[in-house]
């Protein structure tokens, strides 16, 4: 599919998405190059029903095995935090067709032998693995927070082919947390695992996750499978547990959660490079993940990849965002970023 297509296709989803979203009757069963499970992967061929694996009636019991686990604040934000996403993402109108018209957008694009192509994307290749090397977690599950039906299973699906044949490729070593993976503890190991190995040099994460304001002067938080954890803790944890003989090596945080700008300090000042973030709820992802992936695998700086940078893609950016803002204040899909933003894929991490 060319570029431009791909561009089109994704603002003709959005414009059709306010006549679709009251609909009442089901999402048609997706059909793509692909065969897609609710896990998150896409191989083979042919077409399959995707169930959605947190649909309304297994809310109820996710809750009641959080509130076994953890303490009531946290079972209590992650509540509330399921009870936002559900309200904006009735505000913003995007509904199952949409999402799904994104994830066959994606494996169209990945059925070329040449793989992603943006047309706001360098024309380079994505840049392959150097020495000294790199390596990057994957974290993705927009579902198990999400407010139930396919529309976040179709996303972080689009999401993993994105992550696996676009970004993965690019590095040498890769450790990826889907969905019911994605605890904050098994994401310090993923960070502490790369950092540690003596045969790389940089360490990047790619977060599609929820997340939430700064509601208490201790920063945003996001909502990792075990529980909220805010700007604070994700600073203080980092912090022990990276040893410091390997912290040089953390780059870049690309964190694609709702008010990533209130919650990048965190992994900045606990030892990344710089980190990325919108400054209120994020609703353009399906045009920014995708525009990410293709301009810092082309080796451009952090800074010019946040959000398209082509004039097409940034067309169809800017509708969007006008679309999802009508009825939701909360919306600002502005991305910030903090730290040293001019690195790119290709940095070396001096000690």
């Amino acid at each position: 599919m060319k570029p431009t297509t791909l561009a089109l296709n994704l603002l003709a989803a959005v414009a059709m998405a306010a006549c679709s979203a009251n609909s009442s009757s089901p999402a048609p069963s997706h059909a793509g190059s692909g065969s897609a499970s609710a896990s998150g992967s896409a191989s083979g061929s042919g077409s399959q029903d995707v169930a959605a694996p947190n649909d309304t009636t297994a809310i109820a019991p996710k809750v009641e095995a959080l509130a076994s686990k953890y303490p009531g604040a946290a079972l209590k934000d992650k509540t509330k935090l399921r009870e936002q996403v559900a309200a904006r993402t009735t505000a913003q109108n995007i509904d199952d067709n949409v999402a799904k018209d994104f994830l066959a957008l994606v494996e169209q694009q990945y059925a070329a032998p040449a793989g992603l192509r943006l047309e706001d994307a360098a024309p380079a290749d994505a840049a392959a693995p150097t020495s000294p090397g790199r390596g990057v977690v994957g974290i993705n599950d927009s579902v198990s927070d999400g407010p139930g039906g396919k529309m976040y299973t179709y996303i972080d699906m689009g999401m993993k082919i994105l992550f696996d044949r676009g970004i993965a490729p690019a590095y040498d070593k890769v450790k990826y947390l889907g969905q019911g993976e994605a605890t904050w503890p098994a994401v310090q190991a993923a960070i502490v695992e790369l950092a540690s190995d003596p045969t790389l040099n940089a360490v990047d994460v790619v977060i599609n996750l929820h997340g939430g304001p700064d509601e208490d002067g201790k920063g945003g938080i996001i909502a990792f499978n075990d529980g909220v954890v805010n700007a604070a803790q994700i600073e203080h944890d980092l912090i022990a547990a990276i040893p410091k003989e390997s912290a040089y090596k953390l780059r870049m945080v690309y964190n694609q959660a709702c008010y990533g700008a209130t919650q990048m300090q965190g992994f900045v000042r606990g030892g990344f490079k710089t980190a990325s973030g919108t400054e209120g709820e994020h609703s353009t992802g399906f045009i920014d993940y995708p525009s990410f992936v293709s301009n810092w695998t082309a080796g451009n700086a952090f800074a010019n990849t946040l959000g398209p940078q082509g004039t097409i893609s940034r067309v169809v950016r800017f509708i969007a965002d006008w679309k999802m803002r009508q009825g939701n204040s909360e919306v600002n899909n502005n991305w910030q970023s903090v730290g040293d933003a001019s690195i790119n894929i290709d940095t070396v991490m001096a000690r």
